[in-house]
């Protein structure tokens, strides 16, 4: 499990939960949150899944995050997709 250092400077970023497992397929992302048994099932990451979820480790600001979503993620409705991962406590 990772651990976050907060900061003045990151407090405010949204991150890929700690307790968080994921499978990406071509048809789908799916993710799992360990602490609350919850799974999301999210469209697939285009181009390449490793860097987007990197980047979700890293820290997204909060006014990017659905330019981020509608850049990485299929689908038509990014504001969805964002909810569906902060409401299940896939990002934070």
């Amino acid at each position: 499990m990772k651990v976050y250092s907060f900061t003045k400077e990151n407090i405010g970023l949204f991150y890929l939960s700690p307790y968080v497992e994921f499978i990406i397929s071509k048809d789908k992302t799916v993710f799992r949150n360990d602490l609350f048994n919850k799974i999301t099932i999210a469209p697939p990451i285009k181009g390449n899944a490793e860097l987007v979820i990197e980047e979700l480790k890293k820290g997204i600001e909060p006014d990017l995050a659905l330019q981020f979503i509608k850049q990485n993620f299929d689908g038509n409705n990014p504001q969805t997709i964002l909810d569906g991962l902060l409401q299940n406590g896939i990002i934070e």
